[in-house]
């Protein structure tokens, strides 16, 4: 797999700065309601980590869609169909652990400025299909959405999506392509967060511009990375994600009305704003695992 820019190579350990614990005096933190001891956290700032890699995901942003235009980005296959006269409006990547078969998948997904109703969208799929060695293997229409799939003989495949309905900001046709991967990789700009050591990174996205995944638009930038652990390690977590840790990363932490220091933590640094959260994972009465989820999104003002 070529690993999106700012990645580091697969692993099942995030990087983590050093967690120091000190006799730092109580702060309180302006916009909470509980005072708050900060704990120094030996890490690189997150909005100085994860910016350049947003910018490297938008360079291609505004140029005729190719796969020699996206190859900074990832690459295409070799024999990605190409559409004349569209230019790219966004690029997103998410990279998930099936949690059926434990096969990884990266869908590379790239919004272009192209036709998004569902007779023009059927032209352009007949177009694609005539030029091979791409077939289509089914055509669906719901609501504003058309979707098409594409399949070839040796059984790679690619999907075309309209939305006839794209509201500013959204895109109006998306490519998406599904490659195996060895492991979901690393993202540099994680070592800038406070991550729990012993856990296994199952799920990354990273996206911006017109380009969306699972209802996720890039926008500005947006970074998502889940982060599975054994369902033990309730009481580490708690305490490694100690609110504390994000206020020596440099975050403030936000009072809003989702938030919950045990289990969820709002956080803004400059333009970017998320929440770390823990999940659980059940079947039944049984706790299986716990997801700890970080995201963020950036607003450039």
């Amino acid at each position: 797999m070529t690993a999106p820019p700012g990645s580091t190579s697969p692993g099942s350990a995030p990087p983590v700065g050093t967690i120091v614990a000190t006799s730092t005096p109580e702060t309180t933190v302006a916009g909470t309601t509980t005072d708050l001891v900060p704990i120094a956290f030996d890490g690189p700032r997150f909005d100085e980590t994860v910016s350049p890699i947003i910018a490297g995901l938008a360079a291609p942003i505004g140029q005729p869609y190719s796969a020699q235009v996206l190859a900074p980005v990832f690459a295409l296959p070799a024999d990605a169909p190409t559409i004349a006269g569209l230019s790219v409006t966004g690029v997103m990547h998410h990279v998930e652990v099936d949690p059926f078969d434990d096969t990884t998948v990266e869908e590379r997904t790239v919004g272009v400025d192209g036709p998004s109703d569902a007779v023009s969208l059927q032209a352009v799929a007949d177009g694609v299909a005539a030029d091979g060695p791409w077939t289509i293997k089914s055509v669906a229409v719901s609501g504003q959405y058309t979707t098409v799939l594409f399949t070839d003989a040796a059984g790679g495949r690619f999907v075309l999506v309209g939305d006839a309905d794209a509201q500013p900001g959204e895109p109006t046709l998306q490519y998406h392509f599904e490659v195996p991967a060895e492991a979901v990789p690393v993202p540099a700009w994680l070592a800038a967060l406070p991550v729990p050591a012993g856990g296994t990174i199952i799920e990354l996205t990273e996206g911006v511009g017109a380009a969306q995944h699972l209802g996720v638009v890039g926008g500005d930038g947006v970074v998502v990375v889940r982060i599975s652990y054994p369902a033990e390690a309730a009481d580490a977590l708690a305490e490694q994600l100690n609110p504390g840790l994000f206020l020596g990363a440099g975050f403030e932490v936000l009072d809003s009305p989702l938030s919950n220091l045990n289990t969820r933590v709002d956080l803004r640094m400059g333009e970017w704003s998320g929440s770390v959260g823990v999940g659980k994972v059940t079947s039944g009465d049984q706790l299986l695992s716990l997801d700890v989820i970080y995201s963020f999104r950036r607003t450039a003002g």
